[in-house]
């Protein structure tokens, strides 16, 4: 079976998100790293494949759940021209 956010002692249910950021934001979160995984609306397959995503690729799935969320750098990226135009436009 593979990694989920599910699994690990840091996902946090909709319901309880707010007792972490004390904001309500619809979705169920990473505690740790205050990640949020998904919306409202999404389907129950669309939320499994994001928890499985996100896991798959988290040092951290497993650790247990900490007191504060950790701080994280997180950088923005601009998208690929091609990704955006497609080779043929540029």
């Amino acid at each position: 079976m593979s990694k989920s956010c599910v699994t690990c002692p840091s996902y946090t249910h909709e319901v309880e998100a707010h007792t972490v950021f004390d904001k309500q934001f619809g979705a169920s979160l990473c505690a740790r790293f205050g990640r949020v995984l998904g919306r409202p609306g999404m389907s129950a397959e669309q939320l499994d494949r994001i928890a499985v995503d996100i896991a798959s690729s988290c040092d951290s799935h497993g650790k247990p759940r900490p007191s504060r969320p950790v701080a994280a750098e997180l950088k923005v990226a601009l998208p690929a021209q091609t990704a955006l135009f497609g080779a043929a436009d540029l």
